[in-house]
């Protein structure tokens, strides 16, 4: 039996170093995500942060919307995507015909919030009532007292606002109350820009209006939120609410996806664990509701999961 010659160990030696040293290497590479607009300022913000502690990392965060993110992440154009989806549902497969599916991964949540003056008596509308309102068959023409079963009675003068039909908010609103994003009434497009809903809602006491929750914290001074009643009472858009999934159908969970390919960059899983190290923190700023504890820990176990299955290696 040879004993190994001392250059032998010492060349093993080294080999282990250089082995057990590449995680601790520094970071360095580029990652592209895109998706819609709504999603952006999260990822954007949270991107910021990570490149300041790993200067050698470029992160490039787009706004072409959901189904554009989609198609360049299946064609490996992108390595991650945000997507917003009904809370505690998913997407699909948006690469069911490249035959290879990204993997989801839920870090926050957003909502759509309905906005009144501060005067308006209404407090609460239920989802038959929003229906009755903004469907495209509805008898609404002008006025508040035309909704059926109002609480209080209010018979003041009604118009209702939404932004442009080319948003998001515009697709998911209606789909959640109409059950189809082409149902809506004519007047639901009058806003085409979204920074004026505000100034719209408050122009004219007894317009009602909808956004994004991001929109609503911004100008929660001036304007009163509409809680939804989905059938089991009145619930308003708190972070609560909204975190727990109560505030329905209004409710949108925001997901990262990304592809296996992408998972087995060192640079692209670091990042993603940044994401959950921070998202809590950073959220609310952004516009966001933060993950409550629990869904954060059952997010990391899934990015763990998938990390595992997908063998990072290198960059």
């Amino acid at each position: 039996m040879r004993t190994p010659t001392f250059a032998a160990l010492a060349g093993a030696f080294v080999l282990a170093l250089a082995g057990c040293g590449s995680d601790s290497a520094p970071l360095s590479g580029s990652i592209r995500i895109d998706g819609p607009r709504e999603a952006a300022p999260l990822t954007k913000a949270i991107a910021r942060r990570f490149t300041a502690a790993h200067s050698g990392v470029r992160i490039t965060v787009g706004a072409s919307g959901t189904a554009r993110g989609f198609a360049e992440l299946c064609h490996d154009a992108t390595e991650l995507s945000d997507a917003l989806a009904p809370a505690g549902g998913a997407s699909g497969d948006p690469c069911r015909s490249e035959g290879s599916a990204p993997a989801q991964l839920p870090v926050a949540h957003d909502a759509i919030v309905l906005l009144v003056a501060p005067q308006i008596p209404v407090r609460c509308l239920t989802t038959r009532q929003l229906r009755q309102i903004w469907h495209r068959n509805s008898e609404v023409h002008s006025r508040w007292g035309e909704v059926d079963d109002l609480n209080p009675p209010f018979q003041g003068e009604m118009t209702a606002w939404g932004p442009g039909t080319d948003t998001e908010q515009f697709h998911f609103f209606n789909e959640a109350i109409n059950g189809r994003w082409n149902s809506y009434r004519d007047y639901n497009n009058v806003l085409h820009k979204l920074e004026n809903l505000v100034p719209g809602v408050l122009g004219t006491p007894g317009n009602l209006g909808y956004t994004e929750y991001a929109m609503y914290r911004e100008h929660a001074d001036e304007v009163r939120a509409i809680a939804v009643d989905s059938g089991h009472g009145c619930v308003a858009p708190t972070p609560a609410t909204i975190a727990a999934g109560r505030y329905q159908p209004l409710t949108r969970e925001l997901s990262l996806y990304a592809s296996a390919h992408a998972l087995r960059r060192r640079v692209v899983a670091e990042f993603l664990r940044y994401y959950l190290d921070h998202v809590q923190e950073v959220a609310p700023s952004a516009g966001f509701v933060a993950p409550t504890d629990g869904q954060l820990d059952a997010s990391r176990t899934r990015l763990t999961r998938l990390l595992d299955a997908a063998a990072p290696q290198g960059r």
